[in-house]
């Protein structure tokens, strides 16, 4: 038989199967949106955990916590620098 058969008879259910995953997840979308992201603005603070499985590799990770503000005012200041190169 021919190459070009068997590499159809391969591709063709895979590329079936992806195009009907591409079709779900596009009516989902159109149906109920983009999910949300981040954290909506407001008061307090979201705490992010950081345990041990984030060690990757063979245990000897530092489980961590922080906090991240969620007033964006607060937040945007965090990421600019007190002072520049210039005020020294």
């Amino acid at each position: 038989m021919n190459v070009w058969f068997f590499s159809l008879l391969f591709a063709l259910p895979i590329a079936g199967i992806a195009l009907v995953v591409g079709i779900h997840d596009l009516r989902k979308r159109q149906k109920f949106g983009k999910p949300p992201r981040g954290t909506a603005p407001g008061r307090g603070d979201t705490l992010v955990n950081h345990g041990n499985e984030m060690g990757g590799g063979h245990g000897g990770g530092h489980p961590t916590a922080h906090r991240v503000t969620k007033d964006p005012q607060i937040y945007a200041k965090a990421f600019v620098p007190e002072t520049t190169e210039k005020d020294n």
